[in-house]
Protein backbone atom coordinates (compact mmCIF):
# COMPACT_ATOMS: atom_id res chain seq x y z
CA UNK A 1 0.00 0.00 0.00
CA UNK A 2 1.57 3.44 -0.74
CA UNK A 3 0.62 6.09 1.13
CA UNK A 4 0.49 9.87 0.30
CA UNK A 5 2.44 12.14 3.01
CA UNK A 6 2.56 15.70 1.50
CA UNK A 7 0.75 18.09 2.32
CA UNK A 8 -1.23 19.53 -0.93
CA UNK A 9 -4.91 20.08 -0.76
CA UNK A 10 -4.70 20.63 3.12
CA UNK A 11 -7.65 23.47 2.99
CA UNK A 12 -9.66 20.76 2.54
CA UNK A 13 -12.05 18.81 5.05
CA UNK A 14 -11.20 14.99 5.70
CA UNK A 15 -13.70 13.01 7.65
CA UNK A 16 -12.91 9.55 8.59
CA UNK A 17 -13.97 7.06 10.95
CA UNK A 18 -12.14 3.95 12.55
CA UNK A 19 -13.25 0.68 14.19
CA UNK A 20 -11.55 -2.37 15.27
CA UNK A 21 -11.19 -5.13 13.25
CA UNK A 22 -12.50 -7.69 15.89
CA UNK A 23 -15.66 -6.19 16.38
CA UNK A 24 -16.15 -6.91 12.58
CA UNK A 25 -15.43 -10.15 11.77
CA UNK A 26 -15.26 -13.42 13.54
CA UNK A 27 -12.57 -15.79 14.70
CA UNK A 28 -12.01 -17.71 11.70
CA UNK A 29 -13.39 -15.44 9.30
CA UNK A 30 -10.87 -13.40 6.49
CA UNK A 31 -10.61 -10.20 6.47
CA UNK A 32 -12.92 -7.95 3.72
CA UNK A 33 -12.83 -4.71 3.05
CA UNK A 34 -15.31 -4.62 0.46
CA UNK A 35 -17.32 -6.07 3.17
CA UNK A 36 -16.97 -4.26 5.99
CA UNK A 37 -17.50 -0.67 3.77
CA UNK A 38 -20.48 -2.03 2.78
CA UNK A 39 -21.23 -2.44 6.05
CA UNK A 40 -19.91 1.20 7.08
CA UNK A 41 -22.06 2.98 4.43
CA UNK A 42 -25.15 0.95 5.67
CA UNK A 43 -24.90 3.02 8.80
CA UNK A 44 -23.41 5.94 7.75
CA UNK A 45 -25.60 6.51 4.67
CA UNK A 46 -26.90 9.04 3.15
CA UNK A 47 -25.01 11.63 5.32
CA UNK A 48 -21.32 9.75 4.76
CA UNK A 49 -19.95 7.76 2.84
CA UNK A 50 -16.62 5.54 3.09
CA UNK A 51 -14.35 5.51 -0.12
CA UNK A 52 -11.03 4.07 0.81
CA UNK A 53 -9.55 2.31 4.28
CA UNK A 54 -6.42 1.18 5.72
CA UNK A 55 -4.72 -0.32 8.57
CA UNK A 56 -3.44 2.71 10.42
CA UNK A 57 -0.59 1.75 13.10
CA UNK A 58 -0.77 5.35 14.91
CA UNK A 59 -3.44 7.72 14.63
CA UNK A 60 -1.34 10.92 15.95
CA UNK A 61 0.73 10.32 12.67
CA UNK A 62 -2.33 10.43 11.12
CA UNK A 63 -4.27 13.49 12.63
CA UNK A 64 -1.02 15.40 12.77
CA UNK A 65 -0.46 15.42 8.86
CA UNK A 66 -3.25 17.56 7.91
CA UNK A 67 -3.27 21.45 8.57
CA UNK A 68 -6.90 20.90 9.96
CA UNK A 69 -7.56 17.60 11.62
CA UNK A 70 -9.09 15.23 10.34
CA UNK A 71 -13.37 15.38 11.77
CA UNK A 72 -14.04 11.51 13.56
CA UNK A 73 -17.12 10.63 12.55
CA UNK A 74 -19.01 7.82 15.12
CA UNK A 75 -19.74 4.40 13.05
CA UNK A 76 -20.82 2.25 15.85
CA UNK A 77 -24.28 3.22 18.33
CA UNK A 78 -22.58 0.96 20.88
CA UNK A 79 -18.46 1.32 20.95
CA UNK A 80 -16.88 4.21 21.16
CA UNK A 81 -13.71 3.97 18.36
CA UNK A 82 -13.04 7.44 18.88
CA UNK A 83 -10.38 6.63 20.87
CA UNK A 84 -8.27 4.27 19.30
CA UNK A 85 -4.56 4.74 19.13
CA UNK A 86 -4.42 2.08 15.85
CA UNK A 87 -7.07 0.27 13.77
CA UNK A 88 -8.98 0.54 10.72
CA UNK A 89 -9.01 4.29 9.30
CA UNK A 90 -11.85 5.03 6.48
CA UNK A 91 -11.94 8.20 4.89
CA UNK A 92 -15.25 9.73 4.39
CA UNK A 93 -17.10 11.48 1.49
CA UNK A 94 -19.59 13.70 2.97
CA UNK A 95 -22.19 13.62 0.68
CA UNK A 96 -23.49 17.31 0.35
CA UNK A 97 -19.85 18.62 0.05
CA UNK A 98 -17.86 15.90 -2.09
CA UNK A 99 -15.97 18.24 -3.64
CA UNK A 100 -14.42 19.70 -0.49
CA UNK A 101 -13.31 16.73 0.72
CA UNK A 102 -10.21 15.35 1.23
CA UNK A 103 -9.98 10.90 0.89
CA UNK A 104 -6.48 10.31 0.30
CA UNK A 105 -4.74 9.43 2.95
CA UNK A 106 -1.91 11.23 4.82
CA UNK A 107 0.71 10.75 7.33
CA UNK A 108 3.62 11.57 8.86
CA UNK A 109 4.79 8.60 10.31
CA UNK A 110 8.44 8.16 9.60
CA UNK A 111 8.63 4.51 9.23
CA UNK A 112 5.78 4.41 6.98
CA UNK A 113 7.54 7.34 4.83
CA UNK A 114 10.47 4.95 4.77
CA UNK A 115 9.00 2.11 3.65
CA UNK A 116 7.22 3.85 1.12
CA UNK A 117 10.25 5.42 -0.02
CA UNK A 118 11.59 1.60 -0.68
CA UNK A 119 11.27 -0.14 -3.97
CA UNK A 120 9.47 -2.82 -4.17
CA UNK A 121 9.64 -5.50 -7.15
CA UNK A 122 7.35 -8.55 -8.03
CA UNK A 123 9.87 -12.09 -9.65
CA UNK A 124 9.07 -10.19 -12.97
CA UNK A 125 10.94 -6.90 -12.53
CA UNK A 126 7.71 -4.97 -12.44
CA UNK A 127 7.20 -2.48 -9.83
CA UNK A 128 5.13 -3.98 -6.88
CA UNK A 129 3.14 -2.05 -3.61
CA UNK A 130 1.17 -3.96 -1.67
CA UNK A 131 -2.52 -2.13 -1.35
CA UNK A 132 -5.78 -2.24 1.20
CA UNK A 133 -8.83 -1.28 -0.45
CA UNK A 134 -8.76 1.72 -2.38
CA UNK A 135 -6.11 4.24 -4.18
CA UNK A 136 -3.94 5.38 -1.29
Amino acid sequence: MKLDYSLKNMTMRAYYTMIDHRDYITENEDWDWNKIMDVLNEKLMPEYKAVVGTHCPDIQHFLSAYDNPPIFVHASDTVNYSELNSGQLFMLEKQDDIDNCITTIYTNDPDIIAEQNLDYYSSDGEPYWEEDYGPV
